[in-house]
């Protein structure tokens, strides 16, 4: 199981703010974005975010919460497939 920023921050009782200043990202708003998994962060802030975390949360737990959110997938049917069954 991963550990969003969004589980570790209401854990830890932390406002995106507070997360904003401590972590050393500054802005309140990209925390946000990263908490409810609107926008990857940037490399620089992965790292940020993983040692405010204490490791808790690191670039997996943003790799996973994205693969979580788009669902099961389905196989495509390429075209060399669609030629072949016909």
């Amino acid at each position: 199981m991963f550990m969003t920023l969004d589980d570790w921050l209401t854990e830890k009782k932390m406002t995106n703010a507070e997360f904003a200043r401590v972590s050393g990202i500054g802005q309140r708003a990209l925390v946000q974005k990263y908490r409810r998994g609107h926008m990857l962060p940037s490399i620089e802030n992965v790292e940020r975010i993983r040692k405010a975390t204490g490791g808790s949360v690191t670039a997996n737990d943003f790799v996973a919460q994205r693969v979580a959110a788009l669902g099961p997938s389905e196989p495509q049917e390429t075209p060399s497939s669609s030629a072949e069954a016909a």
